[in-house]
């Protein structure tokens, strides 16, 4: 799936001129691991076709634009679309502004195949037990939870938390993080988490949770999360809606 990445990041830039060194950046930094995000939605449903998929947090666009391209029927919600308004005019992307503290979502019950939240939860700073009862609500019976998050519980955590004390995987500062809700129009990391507590926020929600998959690599000069996977720095959770929920 990396080829239809390296196709869709150069056609895809901020309208302000301004954000176009954060978005190099973010595209140079997580092209693979959207490409990974793409294989993980091609191998939940191989045959796009007539596939409903919902991206939240979708800013900047890239993955919503790369599965609209293989097929899928794609809806992004992002609380600011607009930054992006060239970019999702000339690919007629179907986007919702909305802000996901305010509650219920826009959709209908049942709405939605599959639901992508990658590198989303970190930088909420709401109800979670509120906003993933609106998940489970707009997803079909059945329907595909794909969900990844920074590891908390990594290598790089360990040693922050340790060594410099702070509680962070990823992120830098925490007056930074806070920042970036003026200077890219978006919060930065409010909180980063370990696999098993999401995975039991997931449970206790009403989700069935069925993979769990460490994934990234630190530079070449931290060699441990390459033998011992579960330090890696990100995690992704396959979860699904009960057929009977």
């Amino acid at each position: 799936m990396l080829h239809i990445l390296e196709a869709v990041v150069p056609q895809i830039l901020p309208d302000d001129p301004s954000m176009h060194p954060w978005y190099s950046n973010y595209a140079q930094n997580h092209k693979t691991r959207l490409a990974f995000d793409l294989e993980a939605l091609n191998h939940q449903f191989p045959n796009p076709e007539g596939v409903k998929m919902l991206e939240l947090g979708a800013l900047p666009f890239i993955l919503s634009v790369g599965a609209q391209k293989m097929g899928y029927e794609v809806v992004a919600l992002d609380r600011n679309p607009d930054r992006f308004s060239r970019v999702l005019k000339e690919n007629q992307l179907q986007t919702v502004a909305f802000d996901l503290a305010l509650g219920t979502l826009p959709f209908e019950d049942a709405t939605f195949d599959v639901l992508v939240m990658n590198e989303v939860l970190e930088h909420l700073n709401l109800n979670l037990s509120k906003l993933f009862k609106e998940l489970l609500r707009v997803l079909r019976p059945e329907g595909v939870l794909m969900l990844s998050t920074p590891n908390l519980r990594s290598a790089m955590g360990f040693y922050n938390f340790m060594f410099r004390g702070i509680a962070y995987s990823c992120a830098k500062d925490l007056f930074e993080e806070y920042a970036k809700e003026e200077t890219l129009g978006h919060m930065g990391h409010v909180r980063e988490y370990t696999p098993r507590e999401v995975i039991g926020f997931l449970k206790k929600t009403g989700f069935e949770v069925s993979e769990l998959r460490y994934r990234g690599r630190f530079s070449s000069k931290i060699l441990v999360d390459r033998v011992f996977p579960k330090l890696k720095p990100y995690f992704s959770v396959t979860a699904h809606k009960p057929a009977s929920f």
